[in-house]
């Protein structure tokens, strides 16, 4: 058995198609024959659950209010846009943060509150993240979802490498993710 995050295929997957076979809560079947994406939302043995990704189902997004810690320095006059959508189990998401740095000290780490709470699944899920810094981009950041954490309050988002931000520094980081949501 083997992992797969995503699979394709000439048919629309089956209630066997499951935990067995290494699919997971949150993976993705393309069908690219009806060109219809489905996503797991039950991975049970015999049972599987795939749920087909239509339009009306993917407009929906909704805003959500991020709570920011920052080390180091704690920048004023912090904007951002947090929106998630949740498709059966599964919470997709999107955060832009953007700042300046004003005086003080360098800023050496953030780390954030997710909209619905992270299902304890024994990982730790990896997050698309990119920063701009002054004008400077960088995409060597690393950004995480501690599912591993028994503590339901250290699910967020945090980071396994954060480029400083120097005093005055404008700034602008982007994450984006999914995740399966705690029952």
């Amino acid at each position: 058995m083997s992992y797969r995050p995503t699979h394709i295929s000439e048919s629309a997957p089956t209630v066997n198609d499951d935990y067995g076979d290494g699919y997971r809560n949150g993976n993705f079947w393309w069908n690219e024959t009806s060109g219809t994406l489905y996503v797991l939302v039950d991975h049970t043995v015999g049972a599987a659950d795939w749920d087909a990704i239509t339009s009306s189902s993917v407009a929906a997004w909704d805003d959500w209010v991020a709570t920011i810690a920052w080390t180091g320095n704690t920048p004023v006059g912090v904007s951002y846009v947090a929106r998630y959508q949740e498709v059966g189990n599964l919470i997709c998401f999107v955060l832009d943060v953007r700042g300046t740095n004003d005086t003080g000290a360098d800023i050496t780490d953030m780390e954030c509150t997710l909209p619905e709470s992270v299902a304890d699944n024994d990982n730790f899920i990896p997050v698309s993240t990119y920063s701009l810094i002054v004008a400077t981009a960088n995409s060597n950041n690393i950004a995480y979802i501690d599912g591993n954490d028994n503590d339901l309050a250290d699910r967020k988002l945090y980071h396994a490498s954060f480029n400083a931000i120097g005093a005055s520094e404008a700034f602008e980081l982007y994450f984006r993710g999914f995740y399966e949501k705690a029952p």
